[in-house]
Protein backbone atom coordinates (compact mmCIF):
# COMPACT_ATOMS: atom_id res chain seq x y z
CA UNK A 1 0.00 0.00 0.00
CA UNK A 2 1.53 3.56 -1.08
CA UNK A 3 2.58 5.99 1.59
CA UNK A 4 0.03 8.99 1.74
CA UNK A 5 1.61 11.62 4.16
CA UNK A 6 -0.75 14.35 2.99
CA UNK A 7 -3.55 12.13 4.43
CA UNK A 8 -1.88 12.34 8.01
CA UNK A 9 -0.15 15.98 7.67
CA UNK A 10 -3.28 17.34 8.57
CA UNK A 11 -4.19 16.28 11.92
CA UNK A 12 -7.11 16.39 13.37
CA UNK A 13 -8.51 20.00 12.35
CA UNK A 14 -8.48 18.45 8.56
CA UNK A 15 -10.80 15.67 9.39
CA UNK A 16 -12.99 17.82 11.69
CA UNK A 17 -13.18 20.35 8.74
CA UNK A 18 -13.69 17.62 6.30
CA UNK A 19 -16.62 15.98 8.68
CA UNK A 20 -18.38 19.02 8.74
CA UNK A 21 -18.44 20.02 5.33
CA UNK A 22 -19.71 16.27 4.75
CA UNK A 23 -22.75 16.58 7.59
CA UNK A 24 -23.27 20.26 5.46
CA UNK A 25 -23.18 18.88 2.40
CA UNK A 26 -25.17 15.80 3.63
CA UNK A 27 -27.66 17.53 4.82
CA UNK A 28 -28.27 19.62 1.50
CA UNK A 29 -28.31 17.12 -0.99
CA UNK A 30 -30.03 14.18 1.03
CA UNK A 31 -33.21 16.19 3.13
CA UNK A 32 -35.43 17.44 0.44
CA UNK A 33 -35.07 13.87 -1.19
CA UNK A 34 -34.88 12.19 2.05
CA UNK A 35 -38.21 14.27 3.25
CA UNK A 36 -40.35 13.72 0.42
CA UNK A 37 -42.14 16.97 0.98
CA UNK A 38 -41.97 20.14 -1.27
CA UNK A 39 -40.24 22.95 -0.12
CA UNK A 40 -42.43 25.14 -1.71
CA UNK A 41 -46.02 23.53 -0.62
CA UNK A 42 -48.40 25.15 2.20
CA UNK A 43 -50.15 24.34 4.46
CA UNK A 44 -51.83 26.78 6.19
CA UNK A 45 -53.17 24.63 8.94
CA UNK A 46 -49.68 23.90 10.01
CA UNK A 47 -48.65 27.34 9.82
CA UNK A 48 -46.07 29.03 12.02
CA UNK A 49 -45.72 25.50 14.41
CA UNK A 50 -43.23 25.62 17.15
CA UNK A 51 -39.57 23.35 16.26
CA UNK A 52 -41.34 19.81 16.90
CA UNK A 53 -40.25 16.12 15.72
CA UNK A 54 -42.29 16.38 12.38
CA UNK A 55 -41.30 20.01 11.85
CA UNK A 56 -37.58 20.16 13.03
CA UNK A 57 -37.13 24.01 12.69
CA UNK A 58 -40.78 24.27 12.78
CA UNK A 59 -42.79 26.08 9.99
CA UNK A 60 -43.10 29.88 8.48
CA UNK A 61 -46.35 31.64 8.40
CA UNK A 62 -47.37 29.47 4.82
CA UNK A 63 -46.89 26.13 7.23
CA UNK A 64 -43.89 25.27 5.16
CA UNK A 65 -41.32 23.02 7.12
CA UNK A 66 -38.21 24.96 7.62
CA UNK A 67 -35.75 22.68 7.75
CA UNK A 68 -36.67 21.34 4.22
CA UNK A 69 -36.68 24.70 3.31
CA UNK A 70 -32.83 25.77 4.52
CA UNK A 71 -32.06 22.43 3.08
CA UNK A 72 -33.22 23.96 -0.14
CA UNK A 73 -31.86 27.60 0.24
CA UNK A 74 -28.39 25.74 1.55
CA UNK A 75 -28.37 23.42 -2.11
CA UNK A 76 -28.50 26.84 -4.25
CA UNK A 77 -25.79 28.48 -2.07
CA UNK A 78 -23.76 25.60 -2.38
CA UNK A 79 -24.19 25.50 -6.14
CA UNK A 80 -23.49 29.03 -6.70
CA UNK A 81 -20.24 28.91 -4.32
CA UNK A 82 -19.05 25.75 -6.42
CA UNK A 83 -19.67 27.87 -9.79
CA UNK A 84 -17.78 30.61 -8.81
CA UNK A 85 -15.02 28.76 -7.35
CA UNK A 86 -14.72 27.06 -10.59
CA UNK A 87 -15.32 30.38 -13.00
CA UNK A 88 -13.21 32.53 -11.07
CA UNK A 89 -9.86 29.68 -11.16
CA UNK A 90 -10.46 29.17 -14.39
CA UNK A 91 -10.52 32.80 -15.33
CA UNK A 92 -7.91 33.67 -13.15
CA UNK A 93 -5.55 30.42 -14.13
CA UNK A 94 -5.70 31.69 -17.85
CA UNK A 95 -5.18 35.28 -17.45
CA UNK A 96 -2.20 34.48 -15.19
CA UNK A 97 -0.76 31.70 -17.27
CA UNK A 98 -1.22 33.87 -20.92
CA UNK A 99 0.38 37.18 -19.28
CA UNK A 100 3.56 35.29 -18.24
CA UNK A 101 3.94 33.21 -21.19
CA UNK A 102 3.30 35.83 -23.71
CA UNK A 103 5.25 38.66 -21.22
CA UNK A 104 6.23 42.14 -22.46
CA UNK A 105 2.87 44.38 -23.17
CA UNK A 106 0.98 41.69 -22.65
CA UNK A 107 2.03 40.98 -19.47
CA UNK A 108 2.15 44.25 -18.06
CA UNK A 109 -1.44 45.25 -19.63
CA UNK A 110 -3.13 41.70 -17.47
CA UNK A 111 -1.48 42.89 -14.39
CA UNK A 112 -2.81 46.82 -14.46
CA UNK A 113 -5.93 45.01 -15.23
CA UNK A 114 -5.41 42.96 -12.44
CA UNK A 115 -4.22 45.71 -10.07
CA UNK A 116 -7.20 47.88 -11.21
CA UNK A 117 -10.04 45.47 -10.48
CA UNK A 118 -8.06 45.06 -7.30
CA UNK A 119 -8.31 48.62 -6.08
CA UNK A 120 -11.97 48.69 -6.80
CA UNK A 121 -14.32 47.46 -3.66
CA UNK A 122 -15.16 44.18 -4.07
CA UNK A 123 -18.60 44.76 -2.67
CA UNK A 124 -19.42 48.01 -4.45
CA UNK A 125 -19.08 46.39 -8.07
CA UNK A 126 -21.07 43.13 -7.10
CA UNK A 127 -23.95 45.71 -6.06
CA UNK A 128 -23.96 47.42 -9.51
CA UNK A 129 -23.56 43.87 -11.46
CA UNK A 130 -26.72 42.48 -8.99
CA UNK A 131 -28.67 45.93 -9.41
CA UNK A 132 -28.33 45.98 -13.11
CA UNK A 133 -29.68 42.53 -13.43
CA UNK A 134 -32.15 42.12 -11.06
CA UNK A 135 -33.77 38.45 -9.59
CA UNK A 136 -31.14 37.05 -12.06
CA UNK A 137 -29.17 33.88 -10.65
CA UNK A 138 -26.17 34.24 -13.58
CA UNK A 139 -25.74 38.24 -12.31
CA UNK A 140 -24.73 37.26 -8.72
CA UNK A 141 -22.76 34.29 -9.68
CA UNK A 142 -20.96 36.87 -12.52
CA UNK A 143 -20.53 39.36 -9.52
CA UNK A 144 -18.39 36.88 -7.68
CA UNK A 145 -16.77 35.79 -9.64
CA UNK A 146 -15.39 38.49 -11.64
CA UNK A 147 -14.34 40.24 -8.35
CA UNK A 148 -12.55 37.42 -7.11
CA UNK A 149 -10.14 35.59 -10.15
CA UNK A 150 -7.38 38.50 -9.87
CA UNK A 151 -5.66 36.59 -6.48
CA UNK A 152 -5.80 33.15 -9.40
CA UNK A 153 -4.17 35.57 -11.78
CA UNK A 154 -1.61 36.75 -9.59
CA UNK A 155 -0.52 32.90 -7.89
CA UNK A 156 -0.44 31.81 -11.79
CA UNK A 157 1.61 34.18 -13.32
CA UNK A 158 4.48 34.12 -10.58
CA UNK A 159 4.43 29.70 -11.36
CA UNK A 160 4.54 30.23 -14.33
CA UNK A 161 7.40 32.86 -14.41
CA UNK A 162 9.58 30.86 -11.64
CA UNK A 163 9.16 27.25 -13.65
CA UNK A 164 10.20 29.16 -17.09
CA UNK A 165 12.99 30.49 -15.11
CA UNK A 166 13.95 27.07 -13.77
CA UNK A 167 16.79 25.08 -14.89
CA UNK A 168 15.63 21.98 -16.21
CA UNK A 169 13.44 24.00 -18.33
CA UNK A 170 16.40 25.88 -20.14
CA UNK A 171 18.20 22.20 -20.06
CA UNK A 172 15.37 21.30 -22.20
Amino acid sequence: MPDRPFLRSGGLTLWLGVAFLAVIGGYALLVPWLAGVDDRLTDFSAARQAPSWSHPFGTDIAGRDLFVRVAAGLRISLLIAAVCALASAALGATVGVVAAAVGGWADRLAMRTVDGINAMPHLLLGIVIVALYPGNLAAIIASIALTHWTQVARIARAEVLTVRGSAFVDAA
